[in-house]
Formats: C-alpha cells, sequence, structure tokens
C-alpha cells in the first residue's frame, strides 16, 4: 500500500482559445487609481472567490493595512505623473552693514574649492560576448576622475573558466584605460582584480580578491568602478548584491609608474573564456558619474576701511540637512513570509487593466497594475512588480501568469497571483526561467508549477490552493494539490518561503521528473506544513534523484500522516542537514514506493 496518492500526472488538457491583448511599449506604469484596498466596487467574480476560499481554506482577506487586499479598487481618471527634479545650490548674501571709514588695512587672499558632479541618465542593455571574445558597450560620458555604476544578471553561470565583466575607465576607443573587473567563476564565486590596457593588450594592475557574494543565474547583483588621480592613479571597486547596501570599497590599486592619466569614455565590457559555453549578462541602471575640481579663484588683495557698524545684521541660520536614511537590507529567510510582507506593498496606487496581456518585447517592466486577465510572458528581461494577476475564464490549462519557450530573466516581485475564477484547470504561476521574490500566491491547483530551468522563488508565501473532488486530468480523481511542484529543471533556488498545504492535499513541496531530470536544486530557510506529508521527493520515471539539497528548513506537524515531514522513494538521494520542527526536533525521513 502507497503512503500517498500518486503524483501530478501530466496536464495537457486545452479546451478553446481566448483573444489576448499583445504588450509591445517597453513600460507599462501606474497611473490613476486609487490606493490599493480603497473601497471600491470589486467584481463579482473575486467576492465570489473571497467567500468560497474564507469557506474552503479558512483563508480570509486581509485588511487594508496589509500588503495585499483582496477585491477591487474603484478606477479613478486623473493620472499620477511623477517628475523627478535634479537638485541646484544656490547661495544667499547678507547685506553689509552701513559703516563710517577711519582706516585702511588688508584682507588675507582666500581660495575655495568645489566638487561639482555630472551624470548619465541610466540605461540597461545585455552583453552576450562570444566564448574567447569581448564586448563593449560605451556610455557617452568622458572623464579623468569618476565612477561608473550597473546591476548585472547572468542567463547561467560560465561552464568552464569564467565571464568578466569589466567598467571602462578612461578609455580611448577599447586600446587604452582601466578596466576594473568581476570575475565570475562557474561556481558562481566572485574575484575583484584591475587590468590596464595599453595598446589594445591588457596587464594586471595589483592583486585580486574574492568577495563575500555568490552569483546565481537570475538574481541581480550591483558593480561600481572608480578612477582618480594624476600621475598616482587609483583604482576601485565592489560588487555586492542587488537591493542590499552597498559595502566599502573591496578592492583599492594604485598605479604610480605608468598610469594612464587624463580624460577618457567610460562604459563596460565584457569577455568569456574560449571554453565556456555562452553566457549573456543583462544590465540596468548604468550610469557614469564624472567628478571635476573647480579651479581655485583667490579673493583679490583689496583696500578696506574700518568700519564702525550702525546696525548690526540679523544672520539667518542654515538648516540641518535631513538625514538619509541607511536602506533596509533584505535577506531571504530571515523572516518568515506571510500577508504583512509580500504581495502589493500597501498604498500602492494601481491601474485596473481589463483583459489579457500577452508580452512579446524584451525589457518590458510592468508596475502598479491591476490585471482582470491572464499574463502571458514571451520575451527575456521583463520585470513584473508592484501589481495584481487574477486571470479570468479558464479556457486552457495555464498559470494566472504562465511563462512561455522565450521568456528569459524574467523578474515578478512584490506581487499578488490568484484565479479570481478558480478552475481545475488553472495554477498560479507556471513555467521556467523566472524568479519570484516576495510573491503571494494562493488558489489555482498549485500555487507554483516550474518544469525547466533557472528558477528562484525566494521570500514569498504560497497557500490555499484550491481542492476539487474530480480532476479530468486525474483520470477523475481528486486533484493533487502542492504550494510548489518541481517537474525537471537545472539551477532552481527555493529559499526563505513560506510553503503551507492543508492537510487533505498532497504536499507542500512536490519534486518528480515528469518532463526532465531535477538537478541542483536547493530547498532551504523554508517554513513549510501540511500535505500528506510536507515535502515529497520522487524519482519517478527515471533511474534516481540526486540533485536535491533540503538543509535548515523549519516544518510544522499539520500533516495527514504522522510527523511525515520529508518522504522520498527508495531511489531519490537528497543532501539533507538541519532540518527541523517548529519545536526544535530533527526531522525524520520516511520511505515510500515510487509511482510511476
Amino acid at each position: 500500500m502507497r503512503l500517498l496518492p500518486p503524483a501530478h500526472a501530466r496536464r495537457t488538457l486545452t479546451r478553446g482559445t481566448r483573444a489576448a491583448v499583445v504588450l509591445t511599449a517597453v513600460t507599462v506604469a501606474a497611473s490613476g487609481l486609487l490606493p490599493q484596498g480603497t473601497p471600491g466596487s470589486a467584481p463579482s467574480a473575486a467576492a465570489a472567490y473571497c467567500t468560497a476560499a474564507s469557506g474552503e481554506n479558512g483563508w480570509t482577506p486581509a485588511s487594508t493595512g496589509s500588503r495585499r487586499t483582496l477585491g477591487g479598487a474603484a478606477t479613478c481618471t486623473e493620472a499620477v505623473t511623477r517628475t523627478v527634479v535634479l537638485p541646484t545650490s544656490t547661495a544667499t548674501t547678507s547685506p553689509a552693514p552701513t559703516a563710517t571709514p577711519t582706516a585702511t588695512a588688508t584682507a588675507t587672499p582666500t581660495a575655495t574649492a568645489t566638487s561639482s558632479p555630472t551624470a548619465t541618465t541610466a540605461t540597461s542593455g545585455t552583453l552576450a560576448p562570444a566564448p574567447g571574445t569581448g564586448t563593449a558597450r560605451s556610455t557617452g560620458t568622458t572623464f579623468a576622475d569618476g565612477t561608473v555604476r550597473t546591476v548585472f544578471t547572468l542567463d547561467r553561470l560560465p561552464s568552464s573558466g569564467a565571464l568578466y565583466l569589466a567598467g571602462h575607465l578612461r578609455m580611448t576607443g577599447t586600446s587604452t584605460g582601466y578596466r576594473p573587473r568581476v570575475k565570475v567563476l562557474p561556481d558562481g564565486s566572485v574575484r575583484l582584480d584591475v587590468r590596464q590596457v595599453v595598446g589594445g593588450v591588457e596587464k594586471p594592475v595589483g592583486t585580486e580578491v574574492a568577495v563575500p557574494l555568490t552569483v546565481r543565474p537570475g538574481v541581480a547583483f550591483a558593480f561600481e568602478a572608480s578612477v582618480s588621480g594624476g600621475s598616482s592613479t587609483v583604482v576601485r571597486s565592489r560588487a555586492w548584491a542587488a537591493g542590499a547596501t552597498a559595502p566599502a570599497w573591496q578592492l583599492s590599486t594604485t598605479q604610480s609608474t605608468g598610469a594612464t592619466t587624463g580624460s577618457g569614455d567610460s562604459g563596460l565590457f565584457a569577455y568569456l573564456s574560449t571554453t565556456s559555453t555562452p553566457v549573456a549578462a543583462a544590465y540596468r541602471d548604468l550610469t557614469a558619474t564624472a567628478t571635476t575640481t573647480a579651479t581655485p579663484t583667490p579673493t583679490p588683495t583689496t583696500t578696506t576701511p574700518t568700519t564702525t557698524p550702525t546696525s548690526t545684521p540679523t544672520s539667518t541660520p542654515t538648516p540641518t540637512p535631513t538625514p538619509t536614511p541607511t536602506p533596509t537590507v533584505w535577506t531571504p529567510g530571515a523572516v518568515k513570509p506571510d500577508l504583512s510582507n509580500t504581495g502589493v506593498p500597501a498604498g500602492t496606487q494601481l491601474k485596473v487593466h481589463h483583459g489579457d496581456i500577452t508580452v512579446t518585447t524584451p525589457g518590458t517592466v510592468i508596475d502598479g497594475l491591476d490585471i482582470r486577465g491572464f499574463l502571458r510572458i514571451d520575451a527575456a528581461d521583463v520585470v513584473v512588480r508592484r501589481s495584481i494577476v487574477r486571470g479570468g475564464p479558464a479556457v486552457r490549462v495555464e498559470g494566472v501568469i504562465t511563462l512561455r519557450s522565450k521568456a528569459r530573466n524574467v523578474l515578478i516581485e512584490d506581487t499578488e497571483v490568484y484565479p479570481s475564477q478558480p478552475s481545475v484547470m488553472l495554477d498560479g504561476i507556471k513555467g521556467a526561467n523566472f524568479t519570484a521574490r516576495r510573491v503571494h500566491v494562493h488558489g489555482g491547483v498549485d500555487n507554483i508549477k516550474v518544469h525547466g530551468s533557472n528558477v528562484r522563488i525566494e521570500g514569498s508565501y504560497l497557500h490555499a490552493q484550491h481542492y476539487y473532488s474530480s480532476d479530468p486530468l486525474q483520470n477523475g480523481g481528486p486533484t493533487h494539490n502542492d504550494a510548489l511542484q518541481v517537474l525537471g529543471g537545472d539551477d532552481i533556488v527555493v529559499i526563505g518561503n513560506t510553503l503551507d498545504s492543508r492537510r487533505e492535499l498532497n504536499a507542500a513541496l512536490q519534486v518528480t521528473q515528469d518532463y526532465a531530470p531535477v538537478t541542483r536544486m536547493e530547498f532551504s530557510r523554508n517554513w513549510a506544513d501540511g500535505g500528506g506529508c510536507t515535502t515529497n521527493l520522487n524519482h519517478k520515471k527515471l533511474a534516481d534523484l540526486y540533485g536535491v539539497t533540503m538543509r535548515d528548513n523549519v516544518f510544522g506537524r499539520a500533516t495527514r500522516y504522522g510527523n511525515c515531514a520529508i518522504i522520498l522513494t527508495t531511489k531519490a538521494y537528497p543532501t539533507l542537514s538541519g532540518n527541523r520542527y517548529t519545536d526544535g526536533a530533527a526531522v525524520t525521513v520516511k520511505y515510500m514506493a515510487p509511482t510511476s
């Protein structure tokens, strides 16, 4: 007798078609709506779902003060316009007092030096050098002293050798200047060094240093490099996780002999080792900031009469500047995800979009939308943030958000996903090549279904799956609901999430190999509970399952089978460490026969 029902079969049922709106604009931004959670006329389907979810799942929609609120927001007609104003400095002089001259004096000359920065507008793009070649991008800004800063995201790690990503400083074409480099190795570790380019040939300047950063496909990291000085030139660089506070300069190299001086071009450069498979490095928020020092102007010698003031001017106090708050460093796994810290941040203004959206333009950004339809992504470098995606009537097996074949390096963050019109054919998020960060997914047969590589799910809340007693995709049997199911793929990271499944459902995490082997999968620092057993690893149709690591997870005991946090088939061989129950007790593993 098997301990659990068979795992999910492939869901390939298709029923009809539905017209879609194709989104070709590069950016869709928020405008013209009430803040999320403002009372409005919710669609009847959403209201019905709210009632059904409360009764069926024991889940009640959050109040306005939480990060997500179920229900419709009323549409406004007044658009929101955002204007960026660059600061300028002004000087105010006090009036001189009325005076009677009596004598002469000589003033001492003084000089004042000021720093005047100029910067380029942020840009984005992709560096994709063929193995054994380099490629460069110019910002169009030249300087002698200044910085280059950007955020990189790789589609994969180099298979051998290294990928070198560099700033271009004081460059003349690609033949002369400095290249402070980020060296990314096949295991994701990072080193920094500096190369001086002379006559098109690189030579090392200073030593290489390792930094506390591990690069993963689809996960952004920031890079900054600077150059300053003349005959003694200083080149600095640093690399860190995007969204975290920038560290102090991690590499500082001084060249006192043979330095490249004077102004030159700025930008980026990438080189990929000859033995590696191709790697694409997307960059965004690329800026170059030049810092110039104004020539001091001495105050001339003047003859100034000694004065007897007739009045004392009132001085205007200099206002104390408002301190800049220190950014909060967000680390997945540090705080348990729930309704308060996932989904759309409270107070976000949303614009309602009625109908489906299909994204086919690379680099599209969807920000602040309430999508009353399905979102289908079929392009690279797409960003979805601070939005709600509700789906619509089911006409085929798909996700409320579906990643199609051309989707690469997709980021979904601070977003809520749920089917407002539930169906046995609908999941929450479905596909591969994406990062889900602080996402609130509820409803659907499975909250997230992964069938492919390069996936990262972090700091998200997955719960309240929809159960059906009869599922045509399960030969008329009940649905096999999971918070997360992985059907195959490489380089899958699930870290710092809450995964809840009711005890009558299948699992919080189900790993099978229906579509492909599962390799390099990490499941760590999560909170998981429910299901027959909470996590279920099944080597399924393949000879074995080796590629899963599970460590430092916290499990509840609300399982259908007692104390069943982890269950494995006899040929599933995960790496396990540090897994415990909420009361601190160590987790023990149970075994079962494989399902076909």
